[in-house]
């Protein structure tokens, strides 16, 4: 009987014991815990500044007022998102790409102990995609002052609303079942760009049918090549039979 109470109350104070010791750790880990918050809320290294490189057309206040967008709140309502250790980068990055489709490309450096730096790159226009088939009063020279055109850069993507351009400013492209991006636009431009170098103005180019492409050239006549057609080859082809067959034909076209 001696031997069971002996036994019970070495248990009871091995139990207080690990009890004891748990509260310790728990408590230490408590301290440790609030310390380490803590830190994350030293004013030193709250975020103050941004600064905002590489942007020529987008405005740097605009792109800064969303960068601070994303520095707010907390992580799991206990972090602030804008201390310089732990800022949000990629949401950041992807928070400006997709508020402002001129941007290219995003880079981001922490200047410490409280400041940022936003480098842009911006997408430059190469053209202009102008919807469906074009207006048939529109001439090839003008085009249509109430049509609505957007930006198209050299990839190709469709990213922005243009104003209304007179002139051969830009190409413009119209048709083609992607409103997103333009399929061989670099090849086309390459056509439309080895066409100036010979004394041909491309304006405009229209989506056929099936494959089907025709550049419009500012006299008035077009050019039909195919989707598969290798379009150097086909700016060579076009310089010879300007040259060499149609010559001083070519008025009639």
């Amino acid at each position: 009987m001696v031997r069971k109470e002996i036994l019970a109350s070495s248990r009871n104070l091995r139990r207080k014991r690990f009890f004891f010791k748990a509260a310790i750790f728990a408590v230490l880990l408590l301290f440790l815990f609030a310390g380490v918050s803590a830190l994350f809320y030293i004013p030193k290294f709250m975020v103050q500044n941004i600064s905002v490189s590489g942007n020529s057309v987008l405005s740097g206040d605009e792109i800064t007022a969303k960068v601070f967008d994303s520095l707010s709140g907390k992580y799991y309502a206990i972090f602030p998102r804008d201390n310089i250790l732990i800022v949000p980068e990629e949401e950041i990055k992807n928070n400006l790409l997709n508020n402002f489709p001129r941007a290219k490309n995003v880079f981001l450096s922490k200047d410490f102990p409280n400041s940022l730096i936003i480098n842009i790159v911006e997408r430059n226009p190469a053209a202009l995609f102008c919807g469906g088939a074009p207006e048939k009063s529109a001439s090839p020279e003008r085009g249509e002052a109430n049509e609505e055109c957007s930006f198209v850069d050299e990839d190709g993507l469709i990213f922005e609303k243009a104003a209304f351009f007179s002139g051969n400013v830009y190409v413009k492209f119209y048709g083609g079942k992607n409103t997103k991006k333009i399929n061989s636009f670099a090849e086309m431009a390459e056509f439309v760009e080895m066409s100036a170098d010979e004394g041909v103005t491309i304006v405009k180019v229209v989506f056929g049918k099936d494959s089907l492409r025709e550049f419009y050239s500012s006299e008035g006549w077009r050019v039909l090549l195919n989707e598969s057609d290798d379009f150097e080859k086909a700016a060579v082809n076009l310089k010879l039979a300007l040259d060499k067959q149609i010559k001083e034909k070519r008025k009639n076209l």
